[in-house]
């Protein structure tokens, strides 16, 4: 091809300089006889007659002297053959590699909007095919002219040995016909391969390329089919849903480093949660030691160094070495000397509204009957106007002070009586009375502080207690918020709550007060992680308030539904979450088209100093 390129180049020149020799003698001969061109004309044209003799032969002597360099060229290419390079009947074999090539021919016709959703679907499934059957291949894709779209030209296919090559020539092959049948499909042989390597990957020989005739513009919308195809992840040989095209676009001043994205075992790419995502709640979800733990943790340190606060509700004491890299502060509930007030007064509302707020929380907790939050409301009524008298706030002590003072009228209100006072009672004995009515009780400002606090819970063992406890602290929260009013769209805060949620038993209606806190506190910048071995033993009232969902190992097939469910999720992809290594995680977001998979990286460890046992603060200085 290339020397017939030349030839018709070559020969149209050398007459074109022989005719243009011969007109320029002749011109100057009629010149001669004149006096002005008498001498030099004579010297010209003695050259000219030189350069007429001896045109073509020049001319030739060129010729013969580039064919000579590609002769050259040739035996150079021979010699690089026998030296590396070995032509089969459909592939070549370069450095122990084998090589074959598929070249497409034909015409892909849409006609309208859902031929082009059509043919995007097809092109989808041939190269989520082509990758589930691990083929290694190229794909060459050009670019628009005059309006006419040349989509796939060819592919290269590399494979190890001879028999697997043409295997993997087969199965390209199939796959383009079993989806495209519209195309022609050929298979290169050896030598055309080595041809079209030798043009750059240029097939300029080939007059019929594959094109899309359409009134749209549907090279974009091909181009997106193949990478949601081509770019489709697998786990551990599991195919997975589609990898996000490119990194992850978050910027480092907008959002934190979590880990890398995982495909085909192995790390592509970092990973990045916007700040943006987390105006929305998050819930993470894994077994025992699956690394849901240290994904809270690395989380909270990233956002501390953003300037975040971070408030730990820490369910069994395993966040107080965080303190080793953050500035800080613990509280050991049933320990020291610091206590919760659930039925302290909140600003911003009336008595009466407390009162059923209140109310309410226990109601969730205790999953009290109509007739028990009734009992519970009168008692607490009377709890606060006593109090009021001795300018104090009232105490769970108190509060069941009032209900053993409730006369009894029917066997109904010593039932409710007896089993009001069975849970309320242990609430002001031990460890959890300490908890819960002590004089130096925490203020809501020390929990909000621009750093890192941490509130330690597995002191107390009653489940119940805890629950009660982290309620009360989100609730202080959320009056806290609801009193200033002032309403955000960033994240300014955020509080971890491990298991407390888990704990709630399942009723009928609902958690209205749990609910309508989770569902506000967004609007106030505060954030919540939510953190829990099973995700079936949540309130899906509690589920749909996180938007953000990180999810490692699960075994229980409930909990696997719950998350399918969530995260909108096949069924297929359930196995997924049997497998995954420990500190791997899917995650959801909701700037997140598709979930990923992506490796936890942990914060490394910093600059450490204590000064107290109850108080610890970390100096980065």
């Amino acid at each position: 091809m290339a020397m017939r390129n030349i030839k018709d180049v070559l020969v149209p020149l050398t007459l074109l300089l022989a005719v243009v020799g011969l007109r320029l003698k002749n011109y100057l001969m009629k010149v001669s006889g004149s006096s002005i061109f008498s001498s030099s004309s004579n010297l010209i044209l003695r050259v000219t007659s030189v350069f007429s003799r001896y045109a073509i032969s020049s001319i030739v002597i060129v010729l013969g002297f580039i064919i000579i360099l590609l002769v050259l060229y040739r035996l150079k290419l021979l010699f690089s053959l026998k030296s590396g390079v070995n032509v089969g009947d459909l592939w070549i074999e370069f450095k122990d590699k084998f090589i074959g090539c598929i070249v497409l021919s034909g015409e892909l016709i849409v006609d309208n909007s859902q031929d082009l959703v059509m043919l995007e679907d097809r092109v989808e499934r041939l190269f989520q095919a082509l990758r589930n059957s691990s083929v290694n291949y190229t794909l060459f894709i050009s670019s628009s002219i005059d309006n006419e779209y040349k989509a796939v030209l060819g592919m290269l296919v590399v494979s190890d040995t001879e028999d697997e090559i043409k295997s993997d020539l087969y199965k390209v092959k199939s796959s383009i016909e079993a989806t495209l049948p519209e195309l022609d499909v050929r298979i290169l042989n050896g030598r055309s391969l080595l041809d079209l390597l030798n043009r750059s990957l240029v097939p300029i020989n080939c007059n019929k390329l594959t094109k899309v005739r359409s009134n749209h513009d549907p090279l974009s919308s091909l181009m997106i089919s193949y990478l949601k195809g081509a770019k489709r992840a697998s786990y551990k040989g599991i195919a997975l849903w589609h990898l996000p095209l490119g990194h992850n676009p978050s910027r480092e001043d907008f959002a934190i480093y979590l880990g890398n994205v995982i495909a085909d075992n192995r790390e592509i790419y970092a990973f990045n949660l916007s700040l943006q995502d987390f105006s929305s709640h998050i819930a993470i979800f894994g077994t025992t030691g699956s690394g849901k733990t240290t994904t809270a943790k690395t989380i909270a340190l990233r956002l501390l160094k953003k300037g975040i606060g971070v408030l730990i509700l820490d369910w069994h004491n395993e966040y107080s070495d965080l303190l080793s890299f953050a500035k800080g502060t613990i509280y050991r509930l049933g320990v020291d000397n610091i206590s919760i007030n659930p039925l302290a007064p909140s600003k911003g509302y009336s008595l009466s509204e407390h009162i059923e707020f209140v109310t309410d929380l226990f109601s969730d907790v205790f999953n009290l009957s109509h007739p028990q939050a009734f009992m519970f409301r009168e008692a607490l009524k009377k709890a606060y106007l006593k109090a009021r008298l001795h300018s104090r706030e009232p105490t769970i002590l108190d509060l069941v002070e009032e209900i053993e003072k409730m006369p009894i009228r029917s066997g109904w209100d010593h039932e409710t009586k007896t089993a009001l006072l069975r849970r309320l009672k242990l609430l002001t004995e031990g460890r959890i009375g300490r908890a819960l009515n002590g004089q130096n009780v925490i203020k809501v400002e020390d929990l909000l502080r621009p750093c890192l606090v941490i509130i330690e819970l597995g002191h107390i063992r009653n489940v119940y207690a805890k629950q009660l406890l982290v309620f009360s602290i989100l609730k202080m929260i959320y009056d806290h918020y609801v009193g200033r009013g002032h309403i955000v769209n960033r994240i300014k805060h955020l509080t971890i709550v491990e298991e407390a949620f888990s704990a709630l038993s399942q009723k009928v209606g609902g958690y209205q007060m749990v609910e309508r806190m989770l569902s506000e506190l967004r609007k106030y910048g505060e954030s919540l992680v939510i953190i829990s071995q099973s995700p079936s033993s949540i309130p899906s009232g509690v589920i749909k308030n996180t938007a953000m969902k990180i999810i490692h190992t699960l075994h229980d097939g409930r909990d696997v539904d719950v998350i399918l469910s969530s995260i909108g999720l096949d069924k297929a992809y359930r196995k997924i979450f049997h497998i995954l290594n420990v500190g791997d995680a899917i995650i959801r977001t909701p700037s997140l088209n598709e979930p990923l998979i992506v490796r936890i990286k942990p914060e490394v460890n910093e600059k450490v100093h204590k000064t107290s046992d109850e108080l610890i603060i970390v100096d980065h200085s």
